[in-house]
């Protein structure tokens, strides 16, 4: 977990990749952002708060993954599956590590000693807004110091740089996709619910097993 001077690769230049940026500059990583569209939502942010970030924008190829040491996927972008881009599977074969956001947030409550937020995580193919603001709601009503993030608007890993200056909140109610959830090995949830599950999302998956 130490990524000082580290090369740290960022796919998809939406929400989620910048908040990997601001969480990259925080630790000390050097840091680069890919698109393959060639004028993304958050370029205009990019460049205005982040202007010694590299943006590279256009199909991914090989050379793109060479000196990464990490690479971390934004949720559109689909890193298996029918989906997935070439150089991206070519980049997994050849070993690369592909992570995204709530991994990093995983990871880094792992190191926390002492005090620790309650995780709760929420998913499904329908319902997880409604059904993560609804818990963050009650736990609030609990009193309870609560942070609602993740696939719901608050990029996660913003609210934890949020908690490291007022402090380690009580819970943190996530909400979780299917495509966040590909990317992630190591969250702790001390409770979870997975609501329905439907035909959705057919476009990034092999099969409803998948």
């Amino acid at each position: 977990m130490n990524w000082h001077d580290k090369n740290i690769l960022v796919l998809g230049a939406g929400d989620t990749g910048l908040s990997v940026v601001r969480w990259a500059e925080r630790v000390g990583a050097r840091v680069r952002i890919a698109d393959t569209r060639a004028n993304p939502p958050g370029l205009e942010q990019l460049r205005t708060r982040h202007p010694a970030v590299e943006f590279i924008g256009g199909a991914f190829g090989d050379a793109l993954f060479g000196d990464a040491e990490l690479v971390v996927a934004s949720p559109g972008v689909a890193v298996a599956g029918p989906a997935c881009d070439p150089a991206i599977a070519r980049a997994r074969k050849a070993g690369k590590s592909f992570i995204g956001d709530i991994e990093l947030f995983a990871r880094h409550q792992i190191q926390i000693t002492g005090k620790k937020a309650k995780v709760i995580g929420i998913t499904g193919s329908n319902g997880k807004s409604t059904a993560t603001a609804m818990a963050g709601a009650m736990c609030i009503a609990a009193g309870w110091k609560t942070v609602v993030a993740g696939n719901i608007g608050l990029p996660l890993l913003d609210a934890q740089a949020q908690a490291e200056v007022d402090g380690e909140p009580d819970a943190y109610v996530i909400e979780l996709s299917s495509f966040q959830l590909e990317t992630t090995m190591s969250l702790d949830l001390d409770a979870a619910a997975m609501l329905n599950l439907s035909q959705d999302h057919l476009d990034r998956y092999e099969s409803m097993a998948a």
